[in-house]
């Protein structure tokens, strides 16, 4: 691999741990939101029930 392709190899992976370092907490948080959401929800239909 030439130098020059190695370096936008290189420029890409950097950009792409970036935007992975910014979405990943973002995305973390909200599918654990969307968990307990579900868990308080079946919670308070077993209650009614």
């Amino acid at each position: 691999m030439s130098p020059e392709r190695q370096r936008q190899v290189a420029a890409a992976l950097l950009i792409l741990g970036a935007v992975a370092a910014i979405l990943l907490p973002f995305i973390s948080a909200t599918l654990l939101t969307l968990a307990l959401g579900e868990i308080a929800f079946s919670a308070g239909v077993s209650q009614l029930l």
